[in-house]
């Protein structure tokens, strides 16, 4: 038998899902933090079998509640897993099968596994203190049926424990109150082989959620530094310089160099080498000059052990690739390391903190 239509449409659109979470998975992950959420959810269902027509609303009302837990791929794609338990019941309309007005109930439990899709970062640009979201979601799901009970118990009809597997689109609106916490939406169309009732006459099974509640997030907002994982900094120039810190304020000087690194990463990026063979021509051209080195990383993520490690680490590879490679004598490099105590770049530029910020200068300054 062929396919309903709107079966081949919700493949088809969980397909493109799959590949463009692959795609943006590869292309972005690396630099971005972990998001992890959980929502709580409750609501409403309209169901739609062979003994109960889906859109007779009045007759069709039962109840939903729902719990998921979510990973943030990136501010494009999640990942999340849903369980929900559904209470079907109602009054039949005229069939083959039963007598119309039979009460007719039974309580059903669907897991299921979804891919998101947020469709206002998407096609608005992701700004991350965005409040409000639209996304796109679907996914595979499983039902789980039980305890028929009302008019078809009663009657010996029906009385089945079924277990089917199905597919499942919808909406889901988010509102974010603040980083931690926000108002969740879900609209939902789940549909399911044939018998999910205790019926089997060759058509589909199917109910409509909608549903409200909370999501709570863990970790703080996600920050883009990159464009489908070209890096893009912005340069900026010491102002103050100590032997223990730098700050960090206006346009690119000659004798400053600021190294940016990947989140929790040491190695120095082919996108950074063209400033470390600058800042040792400048240091051969003025061997009068010593180099201050100061290293960091952001305080958005990691422990304070890890980012005193990357910190450090930071400051020294770039110092061995000035000694090893342009021949800088090591008594020219005095490295410090700040973990993420001190930020040289501003909270809303926390990202160009992954950073190793170079002075050449007099040493006495």
């Amino acid at each position: 038998m062929k396919a309903p239509y709107y079966i081949v449409m919700m493949k088809k659109i969980l397909l493109w899902l799959l590949l463009s979470g692959i795609f943006s998975a590869v292309s972005m992950a690396q630099n971005l933090q972990d998001r992890w959420f959980c929502q709580i959810l409750g609501g409403l269902n309209n169901t739609g079998t062979e003994t109960l027509s889906m859109g007779h609303f009045k007759n069709n009302i039962g109840y939903s509640a729902g719990v998921s837990l979510g990973y943030m791929i990136n501010p494009y794609i999640s990942l999340y897993a849903q369980s929900e338990f559904n209470r079907l019941h109602s009054k039949t309309l005229s069939t083959d099968y039963v007598a119309p007005n039979t009460y007719f109930a039974f309580n059903c439990v669907e897991p299921s596994f979804n891919l998101s899709w947020n469709l206002t970062n998407t096609f608005l640009g992701y700004k991350e203190d965005r409040r409000n979201a639209l996304s796109l979601f679907g996914g595979g799901a499983g039902a789980f049926a039980s305890k028929l009970v009302g008019g078809f118990a009663e009657k010996g009809y029906f009385s089945h424990n079924e277990t089917v597997y199905g597919y499942r689109a919808g909406l889901e609106y988010v509102h974010h109150f603040n980083d931690g916490w926000g108002l969740v939406v879900q609209g939902v169309f789940q549909s399911f082989p044939d018998k999910l009732d205790g019926i089997t006459n060759g058509g589909m099974d199917s109910h409509v959620n909608l549903m409200i509640g909370i999501r709570k997030s863990f970790g703080k907002r996600m920050a883009v530094n990159t464009v489908w994982g070209e890096p893009v900094v912005r340069e900026r120039v010491v102002t103050e310089v100590r032997r223990d810190t730098v700050v960090v304020d206006r346009v690119e000087d000659k004798d400053t160099y600021a190294i940016f690194f990947e989140i929790d990463k040491i190695i120095i990026r082919d996108s950074q080498v063209s400033k470390i063979q600058a800042m040792a021509n400048y240091m051969k051209a003025n061997p009068e000059k010593v180099v201050f080195m100061f290293g960091y990383a952001d305080d958005n993520t990691g422990t304070k052990a890890r980012n005193a490690w990357l910190a450090e680490n930071r400051a020294r590879v770039i110092k061995e690739e000035l000694m090893n490679k342009y021949g800088i004598d090591e008594s020219r490099i005095i490295t410090h390391h700040q973990g993420d105590v001190v930020q040289p770049y501003p909270e809303e530029e926390f990202w160009n903190n992954r950073a190793t910020v170079c002075v050449v200068t007099d040493l006495e300054r």
